[in-house]
């Protein structure tokens, strides 16, 4: 990635700082956010948070990691805090994400002694006293069925299938799970990770294309394949 140019918003402190975490990236997204939220940082006095996400689907964790494992312990070197949230339930149902094939289910046991070596690991590149670990079972296991459906009403199909691991599969004829359908933007699991309101979690989700089951029944209605009063029947109470 070519060196930036100078923003003279940032003090040659900060500008250090940028170059030597932009050094060996693709590219920033979006541009200049990095610079504000550095900026921020500093006249604040508090600490960026950076996120990264691990499923504990194998005992060891891929060598291609230390790359990103080397860019975090930069930020922590610069006191920042970085947040590592282990997939234990993402693992438990079968995460899709970028998969071929179905990613197989795990036992409890299985996931929760892949998630220590995990640990271990992480704290070989990772300064483990400015690493905080979570689990998205503490969040995504508090959630009854009933919620779940209406995560799932928030997105259609065709919206999946527009995932280029799903519309691969689809194509090849490879088995889709129903389970792997439950799938959410990346703004919204940010959010979820952030335990976020609901109503900002809503307004994530329609903003990233997903509609609920009103909306989905009103624009049936527009289309002349059911009435109103079925909609209002089922959505509005």
């Amino acid at each position: 990635m070519p060196e930036p140019q100078r923003d003279e918003t940032l003090s040659p402190e900060l500008h250090d700082q940028m170059l030597r975490l932009q050094r060996g990236t693709l590219d920033i997204v979006p541009a200049g956010g990095l610079a504000a939220k550095l900026l921020k940082s500093q006249k604040t006095g508090k600490p960026l948070k950076i996120k990264l996400g691990l499923d504990p689907t194998a005992p060891d964790i891929h060598l291609g990691f230390a790359v990103v494992l080397r860019k975090l312990r930069q930020f922590q070197d610069l006191g920042h805090q970085v947040i590592i949230i282990i997939g234990d339930y993402t693992a438990l149902i079968g995460d899709p994400s970028g998969r071929s094939v179905t990613r197989p289910m795990l036992s409890a046991e299985a996931i929760a002694s892949n998630a220590v070596t995990y640990i271990d690991q992480l704290a070989r590149i990772l300064d483990r006293d400015k690493t905080q670990v979570r689990y998205n079972s503490e969040w995504l296991g508090k959630l009854g069925f009933a919620e779940v459906v209406q995560l799932a009403a928030r997105m259609t199909v065709a919206q999946v299938m527009q995932r280029e691991d799903f519309a691969s599969r689809f194509a090849q004829h490879q088995p889709i799970g129903l389970h792997e359908l439950l799938v959410a933007d990346d703004p919204t699991k940010r959010l979820i990770q952030e335990r976020a309101r609901v109503a900002d979690l809503f307004a994530s989700a329609v903003e990233g294309g997903m509609r609920t089951l009103k909306m989905d029944g009103m624009e049936k209605v527009m289309l002349g394949l059911t009435d109103l009063k079925m909609v209002r029947s089922v959505c509005i109470k």
